[in-house]
């Protein structure tokens, strides 16, 4: 019999020029808003810009100097956004709010990859659930920024400038 995965904890702390989110002590995406309204972080050494761009109809997309990596593709008034990689894969964006705000990317098959929630279990906290077996990679990293960015004004509103532990298995 296969052993379980088991969860692997990280922890976002939030700065007001930013948000940090570690594991194992270890930074591995430090997200820094910018005056003009983008984020940039560094994955390998290269730095990524993540700016939401247009507007009558408005997308959010990370980008490598000139190359876009990922981006939002909206599919019509009733349907969820996709989160496109130029590496090929795509992500269904799903919200929902009961109990509490979710954030959820869902793969081709509809299962979930990636969620951020408000949880209320021993007080008000956000958690990150990386589905298990899904590596914390330069994928991981890129969809996290993304989810940062939709989810980060929840984050702040209910837990301010300080240390947040989140779930990831």
């Amino acid at each position: 019999m296969e052993p379980a995965l088991r969860p692997t904890l990280l922890r976002w702390q939030l700065h007001p020029a930013g948000a940090r989110l570690f594991h194992q002590e270890r930074c591995v995406l430090d997200i820094v808003h910018q005056p003009d309204g983008s984020r940039q972080f560094v994955l390998s050494e290269r730095t990524y810009t993540l700016r939401n761009v247009g507007f009558w109809a408005p997308r959010t997309e990370i980008a490598l100097a000139d190359t876009v990596v990922l981006y939002v593709e909206h599919r019509g008034f009733f349907k969820s956004d996709q989160v496109v990689l130029s590496s090929g894969p795509r992500y269904t964006v799903a919200w929902t709010n009961t109990p509490l705000a979710k954030l959820a990317l869902r793969d081709a098959a509809g299962v979930e990859v990636l969620s951020l929630r408000l949880a209320t279990e021993g007080g008000v906290h956000t958690e990150t659930v990386l589905a298990a077996g899904q590596p914390l990679d330069g994928t991981a990293l890129l969809l996290l920024a993304f989810a940062y960015e939709r989810f980060g004004a929840v984050i702040r509103e209910q837990g301010g400038d300080g240390d947040l532990l989140l779930l990831v298995s």
